[in-house]
């Protein structure tokens, strides 16, 4: 697992250094511990608690977590209140709320399972159509799940991009429409989905 900066996204990684920066202007000396994680790593990872020994520490699979495509970053505590990096009686809703000042989404508001240490860029898109764009089937002729090819129909549209019917089939006209996009953004207009066009899309639609 990796806790490199470098291997988030972009507009995640500036946030992270914010996040660092006003923590460490606010006296809160914290550090990042994971941020890109490989498919098998949030398996192994899911394992844990379940059919492997320690404590369950996330309820997301291979494919689930938006650290799986550089979308996420978790942080510890480097130094007092507490011994522990991660213990309760750190000062987190401090590292939240600042956090949340900077546009990032905090674990630690989820209900059914608060992950404190765990920040996010909020996004456009779903898991579903983040992890169909990262194995490569969102393309023309490539059998996909509706869901995903809907979405980004829906978005395309959206953006001035005319991608036919909202129908979940990955067709010509849908396939024009990414084209139009890769070409508007300097990229080549191979066609095939992947993460740096959802990047570009998200850009055109905020």
């Amino acid at each position: 697992m990796s806790n490199r900066l470098d291997d988030l996204l972009p507009a995640v990684r500036a946030l992270a250094e914010q996040l660092l920066e006003a923590c460490s202007q606010a006296g809160l000396s914290i550090f990042v511990t994971s941020t890109l994680r490989t498919f098998h790593e949030q398996d192994v990872l899911y394992a844990q608690g379940r059919t492997t020994s320690g404590p369950i520490v996330t309820n997301a699979r291979a494919g689930e977590s938006r650290h799986n495509y550089g979308l996420a970053f978790d942080v510890a505590f480097r130094s007092p209140p507490a011994d522990d990096p991660f213990a309760d009686d750190n000062p987190w809703s401090l590292v939240g709320a600042l956090g949340k000042g900077l546009g990032l989404e905090w674990g630690g508001d989820w209900p059914r399972f608060p992950d404190r240490p765990h920040f996010q860029l909020p996004s456009l898109y779903s898991v579903e159509i983040l992890r169909a764009a990262t194995i490569s089937r969102l393309r023309r002729d490539m059998p996909a799940a509706e869901a995903p090819v809907r979405q980004l129909q829906e978005l395309l549209d959206r953006a001035g991009f005319a991608a036919g019917a909202v129908d979940g089939d990955f067709g010509p006209i849908t396939e024009a429409a990414v084209q139009d996009l890769q070409r508007a953004a300097g990229l080549v207009p191979s066609g095939i989905v992947q993460l740096r066009e959802l990047e570009e899309l998200e850009r055109r639609l905020l």
